[in-house]
């Protein structure tokens, strides 16, 4: 249980609550002990096994369709109705995890499709291959789509057990049932992960890593699932002159035709509306055997379509506006012959690729029965392009898009295989006509007319977290003829001055004791209409966080409860005991100037991320006069600080106060206390008053319901008795008890009585 703990705070601690879900791939030699065991869990999770196929069956038809264009298909299907009355539930201390197992021997990787999926906010669910080689996740209640379908990205292996985490304020309200599995029995294949060099497609294809000034455009390049989780195309991101940033995803028409019929009906459209779609699969570095770490998005909206020049236009159903992990290609509608250029894709859905065409490219048709020279041809170089690059984009020599893949000339020997024709963008932007049909409304909505566009990173708010005295914030990425309004998400006295001190900028002008922790607004306008908004968080706190404890202390007659790593935050009211020693750690304190303002305290010592100091001791027992006025407070002497930090150079502020109290209720330790629960009528009473021997407690009431008896030491937390009373009178032996401070308690019906009690 607590190897299963461990893993999900391991995969859930790093990402925020965003729409994204991310793929992480590790080789053996980077695997921690925390993987290590969550590995273990996994083998040792109850399996359901899936039934064997015909791989050769599926192989030959794949083979006849190559000669088509069709999608790369790598998968078979099984159909499941998996729920969460299946697998397995484990109880822990903030909530629960239920996990399930499925396996299908032979295959390269696993993926599933979800229906009625639905995660509370603070929920999450991760997936797990069997050699820990693969997460994926965490899925949050952002990244599924309103209609409860969703996707997994492709598990590498045979094996992969499943987790879903339910806080305890959210126990019972996740929903999902396990529609499909799906088993690759070709294309991906992380088994050569360690070894072979992750050879996925035909071996003369090239790294895009190995071409560095195509690291921005690669952002914007995407694997898509299609919805029925066994196939797959390519595509790209594609800039809009409204500067929007809105995720228009150009892909192939042919990989929404799934009938082939050349044209679309509503349930093949509708069906598009659920794919998924996954960016960043790619090596860190030119031949290596490092991959990074890889994004996906479940859903997109139908936008436009056209079977002559074989191109598609999808929206994806989230805002990516603000995500510096993606890139909005830019694109050429001239028509101008490129005189060379290059294709980014992921053939036979594998890793991404780049192919390279020196020459100028070739008007041409489609086949020999078309009419229309409505295609560029290319004769790469250099790489190849194959099933699964379908929909990716053709760039010319100033990287912009200029068409999408329709198709290949095959041949049996796949490095041969460099002719391509790709649909004309120039075409496409008019296609048939409307809206349905065309790419101009969508990409130039505000009727530019503009023939070309540069790509861009998505925009972001530009300036400090942390604001300073005076802090100037501007938008990147922003086009002449665009203004900028300025404003804070919630109500905030902090003023903003527009346009200061260059148009479209803004400065924060706040006194560094002031505390900041909203959400700065910037709202992108053309002729008077909003493009879009981004926002970006202030925080003066920069979230600080730290723990706190206090050492046990114990005098003749008087104890303190030890107090260890309990957390506090910012802006926090702590509450601890006079006389010992206190504690606080934080990472903020590191290269902070820190101060105080109060009472008095003693051994006060700042040293790295470590502040230490007590308040004055309280009074010895039957000791009234004199006090050490420097040591010793006085019965209701208050003992409180309020401490203050700022860190170098940001402008982080944080501070806290620290109040000292007295131990209520202290009891003489040369008595032993007798524990009664008596009745009158219906009101209870629960006291603790003397007995004679101190290595038993006697428990005693007159009236005889079963009531229940809970004794802790408040000291440690551990529960030393805990049982159910019939007996008008018990005896517990406490003389195998250390010293400390007790707490009983007794539950009577629906009533709870407390009192406390200390041991020598």
């Amino acid at each position: 249980m607590k190897y299963l703990l461990t893993f999900i705070l391991l995969v859930s601690t790093f990402f925020p609550v965003i729409a994204q879900v991310e793929t992480r791939y590790y080789a053996s030699s980077q695997q921690s002990s925390t993987i290590t065991r969550a590995k273990e869990l996994v083998r040792n999770s109850t399996v359901h096994r899936m039934p064997a196929f015909d791989v050769n069956a599926l192989l030959k038809e794949d083979s006849i369709m190559s000669e088509y264009d069709a999608p790369y298909r790598f998968g078979k299907d099984f159909q499941l109705s998996a729920t969460l009355e299946d697998g397995e539930w484990h109880q822990l201390d903030n909530g629960r995890v239920w996990t399930i197992s499925f396996e299908s021997a032979g295959a390269l990787s696993l993926n599933f499709i979800f229906d009625n999926f639905y995660l509370p906010e603070g929920a999450t669910l991760e997936i797990i291959n069997d050699d820990a080689t693969a997460f994926y996740g965490p899925v949050n209640s952002k990244a599924i789509p309103d209609n409860g379908h969703f996707m997994t990205d492709l598990i590498p292996g045979e094996k992969a057990c499943i987790y879903l985490y339910e806080p305890s304020e959210c126990i019972g309200k996740s929903t999902l049932t396990i529609t499909r599995l799906i088993h690759a029995y070709r294309g991906l294949n992380l088994n050569a992960f360690a070894n072979r060099g992750l050879v996925f497609s035909c071996s003369c294809n090239v790294d895009v890593s190995c071409y560095p000034e195509y690291a921005e455009e690669s952002k914007g390049v995407g694997l898509v699932m299609l919805a029925n989780g066994t196939e797959l195309c390519s595509g790209s991101l594609l800039m809009s002159t409204d500067m929007s940033f809105k995720p228009y995803f150009l892909t192939a028409f042919h990989c929404i035709d799934s009938s082939s019929d050349g044209s679309l009906s509503s349930a093949e459209k509708d069906a598009a509306e659920n794919w998924m779609f996954k960016f960043n699969f790619k090596k860190e570095e030119c031949d290596g055997t490092t991959l990074t770490t890889s994004i996906t998005y479940n859903g997109a909206i139908f936008r436009a379509a056209w079977n002559n020049t074989d191109f598609a236009l999808m929206e994806i159903d989230h805002d990516l506006k603000m995500n510096p992990a993606l890139y909005w290609l830019g694109w050429d509608r001239s028509g101008s012959t490129p005189t060379n250029g290059v294709c980014i894709h992921h053939p036979q859905g594998g890793l991404m690729k780049i192919s390279i065409e020196d020459d100028s490219f070739t008007t041409v048709q489609w086949n020999a029965t078309s009419n229309e020279y409505n295609h560029w041809g290319v004769n790469f170089d250099e790489g190849v392009v194959e099933m699964g690059s379908s929909g990716s984009p053709l760039l010319n020599g100033n990287h912009k898009v200029v068409g999408q893949l329709h198709g290949v000339v095959p041949n049996s020997n796949c490095c041969l295989q460099t002719n391509a024709l790709y649909g004309k963008f120039n075409i496409s932007w008019s296609g048939g006509g409307t809206n349905a049909t065309r790419l101009s409304n969508w990409l130039d909505s505000i009727g530019t007319n503009a023939l070309t566009i540069n790509g861009y990173t998505a925009q972001s708010i530009i300036g400090p977290t942390i604001p300073c005295d005076t802090s100037i914030y501007y938008v990147s990425n922003l086009p002449s003829n665009y203004s900028v309004t300025w404003s804070w998400k919630n109500f905030c006295l902090i003023p903003i001055t527009q346009n200061s001190p260059y148009t479209n900028y803004c400065t924060i002008t706040r006194d560094n004791s002031s505390y900041i922790n909203n959400t700065l607004v910037a709202t992108i306008s053309k002729n008077g209409s909003t493009v879009s908004t981004i926002e970006k968080v202030i925080d003066t706190t920069g979230n600080f966080s730290g723990f706190y404890s206090q050492e046990a202390f114990t005098h003749p007659n008087l104890s303190y409860p030890a107090v260890v790593g309990v957390p506090f935050n910012h802006d926090d009211i702590l509450i601890l005991h006079k006389g010992s020693t206190i504690t606080l750690q934080s990472n903020s304190f590191i290269g902070a100037t820190i101060s105080r303002t109060g009472h008095t305290v003693h051994d006060w010592t700042v040293s790295g991320n470590t502040i230490s100091f007590r308040f004055k001791y309280l009074p010895f027992p039957n000791i009234i006069n004199p006090y050490d006025p420097d040591l010793v407070a006085r019965p209701g002497e208050p003992a409180s600080i309020t401490i203050t930090g700022q860190r170098p150079g940001t402008c982080e502020q944080f501070w806290f106060t620290v109040i000292g109290t007295d131990l209520p209720n202290l009891l003489d330790l040369n008595q032993s206390y007798n524990i009664s629960v008596n009745n009158s009528g219906n009101d209870y009473t629960f006291s603790i008053s003397g007995q004679t021997a101190d290595a038993t407690r006697s428990i005693e009431q007159t009236y005889v319901p079963t009531w229940k008896l809970i004794i802790v030491n408040t000291t440690t937390g551990q529960v030393l008795f805990t049982g159910d009373v019939k007996d008008k009178s018990m005896t517990i032996n406490t003389s195998e008890w250390g010293a400390g401070i007790y707490s009983a308690r007794a539950i009577i019906g629906e009533e709870i009585l407390t009192q406390k009690f200390i041991k020598k």
